[in-house]
């Protein structure tokens, strides 16, 4: 993949922020080619005539990709007791299991960017310079994350549930505690956040969103009438994402 934005090859290696925001604003609003090939088993990489372990293992990587490795990189960079050049070394220690391995389960487009990125933070002229070069591939990952998350068969854990004598259910743990920013609709039953079985709330704080439950564990459009209840929760928003209602 080349990378033109003016810079000259003989003063090592190109930006390549110019690129990855361009193929990042590309997928805003479209699923990557690459993550619709995977998920439909047009790239055909998998075990025992199947692709679903694959698609799993895509997930689950880009997830960590993202969320537990470039965002604590771009803290690294940002935090002035670690110089460039310790910084660019966390990146290749750590980035590469995840970018190669990616790369062969058939998100490739990453794995070149991964791979420019990674040349490129040495070269850095500041450490600014560098902090919005991680900026731009974290955003680019942080997508192509959440494309694969919302595409992800979910429902398949409705055959993997625990077996009770009551019977199969989701929630065998300690209910979550409600809070006073999770609401109801007026129209809904009160079942109570902490006392419903299949209730399942993950991420952190910040910016409130609205969101409905959703049998199948999506966030859906908050007029659209969800599978399983009609109670509605405040979702907030925050530096690695944002909370997710997943029921069985």
């Amino acid at each position: 993949m080349a990378f033109e934005n003016g810079s000259d090859s003989h003063l090592g290696p190109p930006n390549p922020v110019l690129a990855i925001t361009a193929a990042t604003q590309a997928i805003l609003n479209a699923e990557p080619k690459e993550i619709h090939d995977i998920r439909t088993g047009t790239f055909a990489v998998g075990t025992n005539n199947q692709y679903f372990t694959n698609l799993d293992f895509v997930n689950g990587m880009l997830r960590d990709q993202s969320m537990y490795t470039w965002y604590p990189l771009l803290l690294t960079f940002q935090d002035e007791r670690f110089t460039l050049d310790q910084c660019c070394a966390l990146v290749h220690r750590f980035d590469y299991a995840y970018s190669n391995y990616l790369r062969y389960s058939g998100l490739q487009e990453m794995g070149a960017f991964a791979e420019a990125i990674t040349k490129y933070l040495p070269t850095a002229t500041s450490r600014e310079e560098a902090v919005e070069a991680v900026k731009a591939f974290l955003g680019y990952l942080n997508r192509l994350a959440a494309w694969s998350f919302h595409y992800f068969p979910w429902s398949i854990g409705k055959h993997l549930t625990y077996e009770t004598p009551e019977g199969s259910k989701c929630g065998v743990g300690r209910p979550i505690a409600p809070r006073e920013d999770r609401r109801r609709s007026e129209d809904s039953p009160d079942l109570g956040v902490a006392g419903h079985p299949c209730h399942r709330l993950l991420g952190n704080q910040g910016k409130s969103r609205t969101l409905q439950r959703h049998s199948d564990g999506y966030p859906i459009h908050r007029r659209s009438r969800p599978r399983c209840c009609q109670w509605r929760i405040h979702v907030r928003m925050g530096p690695f994402g944002q909370y997710i209602t997943n029921s069985c």
